[in-house]
């Protein structure tokens, strides 16, 4: 169709949802995204640790598979997300 994941659930209505699994190690955070009629259309597999009490990476692969690892050199696959304190 030529639309994004997120393009085409915000235009058929439809919604995001997150998944945590604090017990696996790396960590596991799943993007899920439901359509309108509370259908999964498809999930994005990611796997997560602290940095610190303000920081997380987060790596995923975009090709439907849970990276099992983080690697040694930082790629266009990992992020690192820093919560915003205000004041």
């Amino acid at each position: 169709s030529g639309l994004s994941l997120t393009e085409s659930v915000s235009k058929n209505g439809g919604y995001l949802k997150y998944a945590v699994d604090t017990s696996k190690q790396p960590h596991h955070l799943d993007i899920i995204f439901i359509s309108n009629s509370c259908a999964e259309i498809t999930r994005l597999k990611m796997i997560f640790k602290y940095l610190s009490q303000n920081q997380i990476k987060v790596r995923t692969d975009f090709n439907g598979d849970r990276p099992l690892n983080f690697t040694s050199n930082e790629d266009e696959n990992t992020i690192i997300l820093i919560k915003k304190i205000d004041g």
